[in-house]
């Protein structure tokens, strides 16, 4: 079997979409904007209620950790600014603490206070 077989969508392999994706990252020159417009985009899929199941919350959980992570690796914040985030980061992961507990209206709340403290 050829790679990209398993993964294909009609007759272009996923593999294709990658390899244009991740010429366009190593061309683009990250900066403070991008990080907060990729953190608006995750809040906004969980805001939206389209996809609130524990799964998705914790990966938007994760997703925003990420990029916490890197403004702060890239300055793209000040030191008050990514400890703020970093503080509203933890409602957001104990919203998804637990898959017996989780309560897709507290993670919601939980993202708006994240949102919230975006710089």
């Amino acid at each position: 079997m050829e790679p990209g077989a398993i993964c294909s969508r009609g007759d272009e392999p996923f593999g294709q979409d990658a390899d244009t994706l991740i010429k366009a990252m190593l061309g683009h020159e990250f900066d403070k904007g991008d990080a907060k417009a990729l953190a608006e985009a995750v809040i906004a899929v969980g805001v939206s209620g389209v996809d609130l199941d524990y799964s998705a919350a914790q990966q938007e959980a994760m997703a925003l950790r990420s990029i916490v992570a890197a403004m702060k690796l890239l300055k793209f914040a000040e030191e008050a600014q990514t400890k703020a985030l970093d503080d509203a980061l933890g409602p957001v992961f104990e919203a998804v603490a637990n898959d017996q507990t989780y309560r897709p209206d507290t993670f919601v709340q939980a993202l708006k206070q994240f949102q919230a403290k975006l710089p």
